[in-house]
């Protein structure tokens, strides 16, 4: 039954996507972002690093939608590489010169290497600033399947603006 909530939570994501915000593509109040950064299970013993896009899409005065996709690899070896695409709904805060953010949304968990096709939803909270083209973002993911808060990871990224 959780699965199906968060399907249905991403798909509504999804098609506000498409919905909404289309008088925003047209205004200056959208961003795109490219970041890396690094993330930690919530022990600290294991990292793994993390690059991706972000697009901010401006629904309403204090209210963005970001669509965003991060691979994560552990080592440099590229044996292990994950996939993780979803959006979050994120409340802003501040001015134009620096823009305070908190939010939350669905990330959906596709293993690539070694390929075993396992896929799970991921609840996502965020928060950080945007300045200059600049995004820093702390995030905290956590896995749904079994138990939620049961593995539960922090990263934090930075994103440069197109």
């Amino acid at each position: 039954m959780r699965k199906k909530n968060m399907a249905i939570l991403s798909c509504l994501a999804i098609g506000a996507l498409f919905v909404s915000p289309l008088n925003a593509l047209s205004s200056n109040d959208t961003a795109f972002y490219l970041n890396a950064g690094a993330i930690a299970d919530d022990s600290f013993k294991t990292f793994w690093w993390q690059t991706g896009a972000m697009l901010d899409l401006s629904v309403g005065r204090n209210l963005l939608l970001t669509p965003e996709v991060m691979f994560i690899g552990y080592k440099f070896d590229f044996k292990e590489l994950y996939l993780y695409p979803g959006a979050t709904i994120n409340v802003t805060f501040g001015d134009s010169v620096n823009t305070f953010f908190l939010g939350g949304g669905g990330l959906l968990y596709f293993r690539l290497k070694p390929k075993d096709g396992d896929r799970e939803l991921l609840l996502k909270f965020h928060g950080g600033i945007i300045r200059n083209n600049i995004k820093v973002t702390a995030f905290f993911y956590t896995f749904t399947k079994e138990q939620i808060f049961k593995y539960n990871y922090l990263g934090l990224n930075i994103g440069f603006g197109l």
